[in-house]
């Protein structure tokens, strides 16, 4: 019946939202504005689907439901109109969260204090701190290696955030964020980073994608050098502050982020350093990556990763600041940043990188539809330090002429909340600073090359 009424003439007598108590009736009014502008009983159950798509992407509602009605009081007599009656509940105001979590070769102790909705008009506070330990396979001390193969270092991140929908769109957000953090680099280079950040964004999304614009002042410490730590990394001991602005964008087409058999990805990332400070530098970043389904549970990935770091006003580049590549998530058959450029055993980081990676995936026997895969890979990448003195062309030769090549096979399993990686790897195209890592090797992580 609703089938056949659909491109009827309709138009909503009155929507009615049931059970809010702290939130705001603008904010409810705005997301209903459209609803009156509808003319087909198609165009009502539309924009009804849309608001509710909205509603519960502000985050402060639940259990939302809709009902049709016709009305029961009008004074010209019009069967082509409809009541429209919403029904929800608000979230809990106030929630607090603690566990655990797991992200790429990184597991975190976190606690989390949250104020939902605090004006009524679907903001929300948050407090969180979190301690994490990061473990690799980097075998920085060989004797020592041999007993402990698997070393973790320690780091720690407070955060203040508040964030509000712009005129109650969920499309539309606002972000303050200003968080403390302490981040130990001694796996694979001796120094910890001490920061202090405060930084505002602004979160569009469309049917394109996502764009975020943003601005971050930091003020950062390299410190705890280490008694061994080359020259390199004692010149970068001490006091910096950067103030930046940014734009990111991001595609997603993928069918699952974390073990995708169709679909595509597209990240671009660029940052402006300069606006005060004494940190100046420009900064491309970009990713992509494409999947092909071949049938019967098989599936084709290709994989690049990019990124380009450049000083001005006759600056250098920080290690803070600069690229780090290798390792179980981008490049496998190498420790975990153990492709680029080394000063002694510290990984110092590159201007400039790529890196690009082709898998084939295949269903395991009797398996075919659960998240567990076996896969053949070939990965290659290469980092350098850009030379001031040298050509451009001298520089992008110095950069592609030496790929750091692996190839392997292996099981990827993904799991609610990460992907797991075990793989046999054989390295075949290696440079003298490569810190490679023959046979198997485990990843965990979010997101894979």
């Amino acid at each position: 019946m609703l089938n056949e009424a659909k491109d009827s003439p309709f138009r909503v007598n009155s929507c009615k939202v049931n059970g809010t108590k702290f939130t705001k009736k603008s904010l409810i009014e705005k997301q209903l504005n459209s609803l009156f502008q509808a003319k087909t009983l198609k165009e009502i159950l539309e924009e009804t689907e849309s608001i509710c798509g909205k509603l519960n992407r502000l985050g402060i509602f639940k259990d939302l439901g809709v009902n049709l009605d016709v009305p029961k009081s009008k004074i010209v007599d019009n069967e082509n109109e409809v009541d429209i009656i919403i029904n929800l509940k608000e979230k809990p105001r106030f929630w607090a969260r603690t566990g655990t979590e797991v992200g790429n070769n990184e597991g975190n102790l976190n606690a989390s204090l949250n104020l939902r909705n605090p004006f009524g008009k679907g903001e929300n506070f948050e407090a969180n701190a979190s301690y994490g330990v990061d473990s690799t396979t980097i075998d920085r001390d060989k004797e020592i290696s041999k007993l402990l193969p698997i070393k973790t270092q320690r780091n720690s991140i407070y955060k203040l955030c508040y964030t509000s929908p712009i005129n109650g769109n969920p499309d539309r957000i606002f972000e303050t964020v200003a968080s403390q953090m302490n981040m130990s680099h001694s796996i694979f280079s001796s120094f910890n980073e001490f920061s202090n950040n405060l930084g505002f964004k602004f979160r569009k999304i469309t049917p394109f994608g996502l764009n975020e614009y943003g601005y971050i002042a930091s003020w950062r410490q390299i410190n705890h050098i280490g008694k061994n730590a080359s020259f390199s990394v004692r010149s970068e001991a001490g006091n910096s502050f950067k103030s930046s602005v940014y734009h990111r964008y991001i595609k997603d087409t993928r069918d699952d982020s974390m073990l995708p058999s169709r679909g595509s990805l597209f990240k671009f990332y660029q940052e402006l350093a300069g606006l005060g400070g004494d940190i100046q530098f420009i900064k491309h970043e970009a990713e992509s990556q494409w999947n092909l389904p071949l049938g019967r549970g098989y599936s084709l990935s290709s994989s690049f990763r990019g990124g380009l770091l450049l000083p001005l006003m006759n600056s250098r580049t920080r290690i803070n600041d600069r690229f780090f590549i290798g390792g179980p998530l981008s490049v496998r058959g190498f420790h975990q940043y153990g492709i680029g450029p080394k000063d002694g055993k510290d990984v110092i980081g590159g201007d400039t990188y790529w890196a690009t990676g082709l898998s084939l995936y295949a269903p395991l026997p009797r398996l075919a539809n659960k998240p567990i895969k076996t896969h053949m890979f070939i990965n290659a990448g290469s980092s350098i330090l850009l030379n001031q003195k040298e050509s451009l062309s001298e520089n992008v030769n110095r950069l592609i002429q030496t790929p750091s090549v692996s190839t392997g096979f292996g099981l990827a399993v993904k799991f609610n909340i990460l992907r797991v990686e075990l793989n046999y790897c054989l390295p075949i195209a290696v440079t003298k600073t490569d810190d490679v890592k023959k046979g198997l090797q485990f990843g965990v992580g979010l997101s894979f090359m």
